[in-house]
């Protein structure tokens, strides 16, 4: 899977500007001889044609970009630079002839592919907005659909309590009538001469505010005054009492001060990249733990180095080996053994004819991923003399391990110095042979990132005299 940098960074320029300052982030050990390094660009040209052809272009780039400023920039202020070999040295500035235009090649690619990306970016964001746009429409529109009919179900009950009301009010107002019809039927026997009271029936619009009696005769008996008739419909809740559709403008306030239509905005310049390991072999995040690459280590190199270290064992000597393999799909896997010329004894082991080992390397295009050795005698772990034989190897490789089995325990173990610790107190140790270390925090762990396969096999080639 190819990895995918400064996402965050949105600008394609700004984005390439970031991807060649992280090109030209390397440091250089001035305890490390300079052979290493020049062994290890050789290397780092092979990882990033690796990548260049998987199409894993942002990798290569940062591959390339890592060479040219270790041999332009950093290797060249070593104190032992002039000292390194001549036809290694000029090797380097070959090959830099090279790199210069196929990273500008590659670099022009990946803005251009920025760009693009950025196209899709900004159309998938607008189309994002409309359909939030189009989302909140919906809400407000079925807000407004809501409170319409909450309205008219308020003005249906209102109504029917005022309807009620009106009758009960002209049911009464019936009863007090005719109670004040009886009331003068009573008094018509005693008065010469009775009025008969004027009732002013209910319009269509209400009854009327009131009635009154006529005085009933004149010879000054009192007159009956009937009560009030009820106020008419119109009086009681008047015209504009009925609630009305709430104005949009109003509405669209309302739901702002409650809720957002779009997501809060984030500010993305400070997000972190994906980057969680800083190497100059490395590209800026591996993806497996700790951000290293994942390595691959088959069950067959054990068992096969065991064997080829028996006569050894034996003797209670230690046996060398050195592991190499290949870059595949941003993983690394151990295919090959080498086992050189050495000289060992009960705790150390030496390695003798180096130019062997470069020569076989180079011949299968090999990446140097760490090494493996017995402990004939002891468990398996990394003694000081072991942590300082691995210091090299993950400096210039952060996924390199160190293998370690124990024939007589019946242990294996895989290690890797710490990258808080380990790392920078073997760096700074000068101190030969074996010496005293503090065991916390640990100066080794097993390492995380390797998965060890069953069904995979190795090739050995075994330089030892028979």
């Amino acid at each position: 899977m190819a990895v995918q940098m400064f996402t965050h960074i949105h600008e394609p320029a700004a984005r390439v500007r970031a991807l060649c300052d992280y090109g030209s982030k390397v440091d250089v050990d001035k305890s490390i001889s300079p052979k290493l390094y020049l062994r290890s660009g050789r290397e780092m040209i092979r990882m990033a044609n690796v990548y260049l052809d998987e199409g894993n272009l942002e990798s290569a780039f940062i591959l390339y970009s890592k060479y040219i400023t270790l041999f332009i920039e950093k290797l060249p202020r070593h104190p032992d630079y002039k000292s390194a070999p001549h036809t290694e040295l000029v090797e380097s500035k070959r090959k830099l002839k090279h790199v210069f235009p196929l990273a500008e090649e590659i670099k022009s690619k990946l803005k251009t592919r920025y760009t693009a990306q950025e196209k899709e970016r900004q159309a998938a964001e607008r189309k994002r907005q409309e359909a939030l746009e189009h989302e909140a429409q919906l809400r407000l529109e079925e807000e407004e659909r809501l409170q319409q009919e909450l309205a008219a179900i308020k003005a249906l009950k209102a109504k029917e309590a005022d309807e009620k009301w009106r009758r009960e009010q002209e049911e009464r107002y019936r009863e007090l009538q005719s109670r004040a019809k009886q009331d003068q039927d009573r008094q018509q026997p005693r008065v010469a001469m009775a009025a008969v009271p004027a009732i002013v029936p209910a319009t269509d619009a209400g009854l009327d505010n009131q009635f009154a009696l006529n005085d009933v005769s004149s010879s000054g008996v009192a007159s009956t005054t009937l009560p009030p008739a009820p106020p008419s419909y119109d009086q009681i809740v008047g015209p504009s009492s009925v609630p009305g559709i709430p104005d949009r403008e109003l509405k669209k306030m309302a739901i702002s001060d409650n809720e957002s239509s779009n997501p809060p905005s984030v500010d993305r310049s400070t997000k972190p990249s994906v980057m969680t390991f800083d190497h100059f072999t490395s590209i800026g995040g591996g993806g497996g733990a700790g951000g290293l690459r994942e390595v691959t280590v088959p069950t067959d190199l054990m068992r096969k180095f065991i064997e080829k270290a028996q006569t050894n064992t034996d003797k209670k000597t230690e046996t060398l080996g050195i592991l190499f393999g290949s870059l595949a799909q941003n993983q690394f896997h151990v295919t090959h053994l080498f086992i050189p010329q050495q000289h060992g004894t009960p705790d150390s082991c030496d390695m003798e004819n180096e130019i062997d080992l470069i020569d076989y390397q180079d011949k299968y295009n090999l990446i140097n991923l760490g090494w493996i050795h017995t402990h004939p005698t002891q468990t398996a772990f990394l003694s000081s003399v072991d942590l300082h034989s691995h210091y090299p190897y993950q400096i210039m490789l952060p996924e390199a391990i160190a293998i370690v089995c124990s024939p007589k325990y019946n242990e294996t173990g895989i290690f890797r110095l710490t990258s808080d610790r380990g790392i920078a107190e073997i760096g700074s140790c000068n101190q030969p042979g074996f010496h005293y270390h503090t065991k916390e925090p640990p100066l080794f762990e097993s390492s995380p990132h390797v998965k060890i396969l069953e069904n995979k096999e190795v090739i050995v080639a075994d330089m030892r005299r028979k």
